[in-house]
């Protein structure tokens, strides 16, 4: 996995996530949200991750992703389960979901600089 590919696909969660609360059809269920599920955990465990990483940095990596992934299921769960959901509470500025949303967007930003420059 590229981190470009992880970038991409957490982006995408949060209007996955928004359409879902309008319209939870039960296609999505916790445990797929969960972050054993995500492509990017199994990266988190590769000789590439750990060659490019140092251990605070990985450490970070792993406890924001985490939580993103622990939040993502709950509003899943709660969806799922018939709770109206505002999409300001579940996904605005100031929620949980958008704060871990960010810390994991801003680190891996922060490792795609550093793999750039360390190309260079």
């Amino acid at each position: 996995m590229k981190i470009e590919e992880a970038i991409l696909i957490h982006r995408t969660w949060k209007t996955r996530v928004g359409d879902y609360i309008y319209n939870p059809d039960k296609s999505l269920r916790p445990e797929e949200c969960h972050e054993r599920s995500c492509a990017l955990t199994k990266w988190m465990a590769s000789e590439a991750a750990h060659e490019l990483l140092d251990e605070r940095e990985l450490y970070e990596l792993q406890k924001a992703h985490k939580a993103f992934h622990h939040t993502l299921s709950e509003i899943i769960m709660n969806a799922n389960r018939g709770v109206e959901i505002s999409e300001e509470i579940a996904l605005g500025v100031d929620s949980l979901f958008n704060r871990h949303h960010e810390s994991v967007l801003r680190i891996l930003q922060k490792i795609k600089a550093k793999k750039e420059r360390m190309a260079a």
